[in-house]
């Protein structure tokens, strides 16, 4: 076994981060930190309107929930918008029509791009969460009925409708996929399916988009009133409701609007102002440099993860001491979102000469880890798996030993880079 920082005197000078490709669920999301704000004109007043509303777009969009414009201490940020602002320049585009048919709208906007660092560091001085750019996507089964038919929202049908909830989507940084309703799919999924917002079909639908969330959504606009019914599915947990608007273009911005939300209070990580959580990571499959220093870069590019260190490395097994933002679950999600580590089972105790069993123990670093036994691991791998030590009955009289003070949870995972 080789101490890390032993490594580290060999190796730092040639280590490089070299990318790996490989097929993963999420979406890398763009543009967090900017946002397009439309302007009556060019005038210092309504540019200093835009980017106070700007401001406002980024914090909900990486935060991944609209409920924080509502807070005062939002709004007193606002008054203050520009030094978070670093650059800012004007452009001239069209926005799509809702409606079949209906001319697109010429418009200025002002395009505002914001302090990442500075972005960040206020959402967690103030308790927000954060949601990274690595994003869940999310296939949208739409049914639309405007009074003359009842309509599937995909394909080359309804791209109106699409392009508008494409524009609130990308707002929102929230990766959204419409079906194709090819052959392939009208096979297995019937517009009564999608109007009568049956999941198990849909979902079933899904699996060829490979999408992290699932959502069906009927959609009647009639008698100047548009109303919704609307589910979504993340990580099969089902979420209901209901809403009305006063017009389509204000329906597909609520709608979506909803959608961020609810995955987005699913994913985003809100930082513990404590010292949070600690685990030791056991990653096998590290094969050579490559490997290693991806897989550094990546646990440091977590949001769920506040630092991880690198204790011990055995061949192609790494061993991190990671603390995180929050808690377990969130950092189980991220790799699951993400799919570049995989669990595994944890490692077999060696079998010794006597015939008797003894687990593999890796030592930890001197941050506070007791020795780690790995036996006490589970064959669930999400599974958090403190090791323990036997209790047995204490003799009257007998001074009582005290238990060892218990060590870091483990868990095990296998890189796929």
């Amino acid at each position: 076994m080789i101490r890390i920082h032993v490594l580290f005197r060999a190796l730092i000078g040639c280590l490089v981060w070299v990318s790996v490709s490989s097929v993963v669920l999420a979406v890398e999301v763009k543009d967090l930190y900017q946002a397009s704000v439309p302007v009556a004109d060019r005038t210092v007043k309504a540019r200093s309107t835009a980017v106070s509303n700007g401001f406002l777009d980024v914090l909900v969009k990486v935060s991944g929930s609209s409920l924080i414009a509502q807070q005062d201490v939002i709004r007193e940020a606002r008054s203050n918008a520009e030094r978070f602002v670093v650059q800012f320049g004007y452009e001239t585009r069209e926005m799509p029509a809702a409606e079949e048919g209906a001319r697109p709208v010429e418009r200025t906007y002002l395009n505002v791009k914001y302090d990442v660092a500075a972005i960040n560091q206020y959402l967690r001085r103030n308790g927000y969460p954060i949601w990274s750019s690595n994003r869940p996507s999310l296939t949208l089964w739409l049914a639309y009925d405007n009074g003359r038919g009842r309509k599937l929202v995909g394909g080359s049908a309804q791209q109106n409708l699409q392009a508008l909830a494409m524009v609130h989507a990308s707002r929102r940084g929230l990766p959204i996929t419409f079906p194709k309703y090819d052959t392939r799919d009208l096979s297995r999924v019937s517009s009564g399916d999608v109007w009568g917002l049956f999941t198990d079909p849909v979902i079933a639908a899904s699996e060829r988009y490979q999408s992290n969330a699932v959502a069906l959504v009927k959609m009647n606009n009639s008698g100047g009133i548009v109303n919704l019914n609307s589910v979504v599915v993340i990580d099969g947990q089902e979420q209901w409701w209901e809403h009305s608007s006063a017009s389509l273009d204000e329906a597909v911005s609520d709608l979506v609007d909803q959608l961020a939300d609810r995955v987005g209070g699913y994913y985003a990580v809100v930082s513990s102002q404590d010292l949070g959580q600690q685990v030791l990571l056991d990653v096998s499959g590290v094969r050579n440099l490559d490997d290693f220093a991806g897989l550094g870069e990546y646990l440091n590019g977590l949001i769920a993860v506040r630092y991880s260190f690198p204790e011990t490395v055995q061949g192609a097994q790494v061993r991190y001491l990671v603390t995180l933002e929050n808690n377990m679950q969130t950092l189980v999600q991220s790799f699951r979102l993400d799919n570049k580590l995989i669990p595994v089972e944890a490692p077999k105790p060696v079998k010794l000469s006597s015939g008797e069993s003894r687990p593999l123990t890796t030592s930890a670093s001197a941050m506070g880890a007791a020795t780690v036994d790995e036996s006490a691991a589970t064959a669930d791998p999400e599974r958090i798996t403190p090791s323990a030590s036997d209790q047995g009955a204490v003799e009257p009289g007998v001074p009582t030993v005290p238990a060892p003070e218990p060590t870091l949870p483990v868990i095990y995972y296998q890189w796929q880079g």
